[in-house]
């Protein structure tokens, strides 16, 4: 398929948004999720826009905000619009002049007038575990819109023998907190993360100056080792996060949680033994939940101590309830013969949803040769019941992956020591 073909498929596919969610159409999530499929699925642009690792989506602006690898092999961070326009460069002179540092993991503010994001220390050189994913040896920053000024948010230092840092950080819905991913300086052993928490700070503009107090460092459940935070419900009451709570649960086999506020306990949302269940987000009216889920698959090793989730997972879309009941599968990009499959192992990414709650943003990967994956931003398009046909238009062909390696046997599990009870307040 060349980049003619692919630009038609996507003008059919963006035609099809329109009729899905247009104006005063009716939001899918009002629907029971047996009856909740994908109408179309498109590039966000006729030449997709690769390498990318986290995407959000603006109500107030209408914008998508996303981190995208340069040719330096640094993440730096753009907008553009739901259509594929507009593309905008907002982290490059965050450095002051230093181009070689990682901006990655952005998330819009209430407002779409600012947007918060992970940026690598000056000095730093680990450039592998300070991209997107890890985030160790970076602090949170503040920029408006456009990127012309840039806040230091958090005070991380350098330090490569107990590595700090901080990534995925999401806004309240009234803008008033700041929920993030956080790490101990603790080892976790067979885990590619150290040992993470998460952490919760009051957000401030007073007087035009950016910043966050009385901050809560909290770690729920009983293994205390990964974590991942998502956001907040629409109503701000609960917290929506990935970790693995459970006694000699491994990390890569992590559960989508919740916590109530004012609650110490996490609340299992999407419970999925031995299963991998990532990158969750809430509808914009709460309804629903969507997120990456290896449910289907059987995959007996992701690499010693899942160092190598990338070379081996295999994930699809899923949606539930946002109690976590009536769990459904919304893609098949690994499925031979569905529309969207080119064959190719395929795993999905960061999510956000559009305003009116109809439309995704998704960042699908998929193998190119030598387990290696590639990334792209698509736009996926939600519809009442089955359609009778499905737009879909893909990126060109990559050479086909080579077969896979035999699993080797999973290694022993050692379990990091026992930390304080979680007991945030928001």
């Amino acid at each position: 398929m060349n980049d003619r073909s692919i630009a038609r498929l996507a003008a059919v596919a963006v035609a099809s948004l329109g009729l899905v969610s247009g104006v005063g159409a009716e939001s899918v999530t009002e629907l029971a999720s047996n009856r909740i499929f994908v109408h179309a699925i498109a590039p966000l642009t006729g030449a997709p826009i690769r390498n990318v690792d986290s995407v959000d989506w603006s109500e107030r602006a209408n914008l998508l905000i996303f981190d995208r690898r340069g040719l330096n092999q640094y993440y730096n961070i753009f907008s553009i619009t739901p259509e594929g326009f507009r593309l905008g460069s907002l982290t490059l002179e965050r450095g002051g002049g230093i181009t070689d540092l990682h901006n990655c993991t952005p998330a819009w503010h209430p407002s779409g007038r600012y947007f918060v994001f992970a940026g690598q220390n000056r000095g730093s050189t680990d450039y592998r575990r300070s991209g997107p994913g890890h985030g160790w040896h970076c602090n949170l920053w503040l920029a408006d819109r456009d990127g012309s000024q840039f806040w230091q948010l958090t005070e991380q230092p350098t330090r490569y023998n107990n590595p700090r840092g901080a990534t995925a950080a999401v806004f309240s819905p009234d803008g008033r907190w700041l929920f993030w991913t956080g790490f101990t300086g603790a080892d976790a052993a067979m885990t590619p993360y150290e040992q993470r928490d998460l952490r919760l700070a009051e957000f401030s503009l007073a007087g035009g100056r950016p910043r966050l107090s009385n901050e809560q460092v909290f770690q729920p459940g009983v293994r205390r080792e990964f974590y991942e935070s998502y956001g907040f419900s629409p109503d701000g009451s609960r917290l929506l996060f990935a970790a693995n709570t459970a006694e000699r649960q491994p990390w890569y086999c992590m559960d989508i949680c919740a916590l109530d506020r004012g609650q110490s306990e996490p609340i299992l949302l999407a419970s999925n033994p031995g299963g991998w269940d990532r990158y969750a987000a809430y509808s914009p009216d709460g309804r629903k939940i969507v997120w990456s889920s290896s449910r289907t698959f059987s995959i007996p090793f992701l690499g010693q101590g899942g160092t190598r989730w990338m070379a081996y997972l295999r994930s699809e879309l899923w949606v539930m309830d946002a109690d976590g009941n009536n769990p459904k599968q919304l893609t098949f990009f690994n499925r031979p013969g569905a529309p969207e499959s080119n064959g190719r192992r395929a795993f999905i990414g960061d999510l956000a949803w559009s305003p009116d709650g109809n439309r995704l943003a998704v960042v699908l990967y998929r193998e190119t040769r030598n387990f290696d994956v590639e990334s792209q931003i698509l736009i996926v398009s939600l519809g009442r019941d089955a359609p009778t046909t499905r737009s879909v238009a893909t990126a060109p062909d990559e050479p086909a992956a080579e077969a896979a390696a035999a699993p080797e046997a999973a290694p022993a599990e050692r379990r990091p020591p026992a930390g304080p009870p979680a007991a945030p307040r928001w």
